[in-house]
């Protein structure tokens, strides 16, 4: 009776606590998502954590997207301790958030979906100037990207494979 006891005390804990971790980057995604029209699509290992893209079903019967920021390792279980989700209806969605990968704080987490064929890379321009190219990645839904990197502004190409600038955040007027 007593082992009962304790059992009952460090169930009631876990989920007290916010939640006890999950066995895997899967079950923890549901935990947070328990609708299954909500879809991962891609997962990456980002510094100390785990970065997930996933399909988001939004009110008008669209897809947007989303990114979660797992926390965790396979031993001890897994969290999803951030997560945002996007629609837009242009070509190339472009969305970015704070994330948290280490114990700095300054990293933007830039990502969305590609809906043309046309565009080969993304190039995202950092807050020393410098540039990273995003990861573009087919999945068996849509193309999707990402980039991280310190920003101060959103400054963000796509171009088509014969180098042309496709969509520009900014918004610049073409003369």
């Amino acid at each position: 009776m007593k082992q009962f006891k304790i059992l009952i005390i460090v169930v009631f804990l876990c989920l007290f606590m916010g939640g006890c971790k999950s066995n895997s980057i899967d079950e923890a995604f549901r935990k947070r998502y328990p609708n299954r029209n909500y879809e991962l699509v891609y997962i990456n290992q980002v510094e100390e954590k785990k970065i997930g893209l996933f399909k988001a079903p939004f009110e008008n019967g669209n897809p947007g997207i989303g990114v979660a920021i797992f926390e965790g390792n396979d031993k001890d279980g897994w969290k999803v301790i951030d997560s945002y989700s996007y629609y837009s209806s242009s070509k190339v969605i472009i969305e970015a958030e704070r994330i948290h990968l280490d114990k700095k704080e300054g990293f933007t987490i830039l990502y969305g979906l590609i809906d043309t064929p046309d565009i080969t890379k993304i190039e995202v321009t950092d807050k020393h100037g410098e540039i990273i190219v995003g990861n573009i990645i087919d999945t068996n839904w849509k193309r999707i990207w990402y980039g991280i990197a310190e920003i101060n502004e959103m400054k963000v190409k796509a171009y088509t494979k014969d180098g042309k600038v496709a969509v520009e955040v900014p918004y610049k007027d073409k003369e």
